[in-house]
């Protein structure tokens, strides 16, 4: 990815030449417990989509399954709508006081209940359009309610798409 970037990008190929990538020396499967914190794994962005929470400071950092003031990109192949959905509702179960989103603003619960709100209704239209036999470059060009404004037309649709191909098969 670096190195895609530097070619992509060779302006700000600068900006990359400090990055020093290091493997992990601990991983998990579902979740791990680290005195008071908790990181959970949730899917639902990508397959690897995952939580921190910090308990005693009732701080939930929730990773890109959060996109606050920005439209939320299904930009990985491994998108799971439905489990970035539950993930969502289980943000909405636990004792916290901040969120701290993978882009945007530090948030609350309001946050979450109105992305909740708007994935339920993406996924209500699309299922009913799949249903009546729409195919994915109809159901891409439906006029669905916009959650945030997105600077990048191509981004959306290519969600929509990622959204479609999941909840077709």
């Amino acid at each position: 990815m670096v190195e895609d970037a530097k070619k992509t990008h060779p302006e700000r190929a600068y900006l990359y030449d400090c990055v020093r990538i290091v493997l992990p020396t601990s991983t998990f499967q579902r979740s791990l417990k680290i005195g008071d914190i908790s990181i959970v794994h949730t899917g639902g962005h990508t397959d690897c989509s995952s939580y921190v929470y910090v308990a005693d400071d009732k701080v939930l950092f929730v990773g890109d399954n959060l996109f606050v003031g920005r439209f939320p990109w299904a930009g990985d192949l491994t998108v799971d709508p439905d489990k970035w959905i539950h993930a969502l509702q289980k943000y909405l179960k636990m004792d916290i006081q901040v969120i701290v989103p993978g882009h945007g603003l530090i948030c609350d619960k309001k946050e979450v209940e109105k992305q909740l709100k708007w994935f339920r209704y993406i996924r209500r239209r699309m299922r009913k359009l799949i249903t009546e036999g729409a195919s994915e470059d109809e159901v891409v060009k439906q006029s669905f309610s916009e959650l945030y404004p997105m600077n990048y037309p191509e981004r959306v649709e290519n969600s929509y798409r990622a959204w479609f191909r999941h909840w077709k098969s």
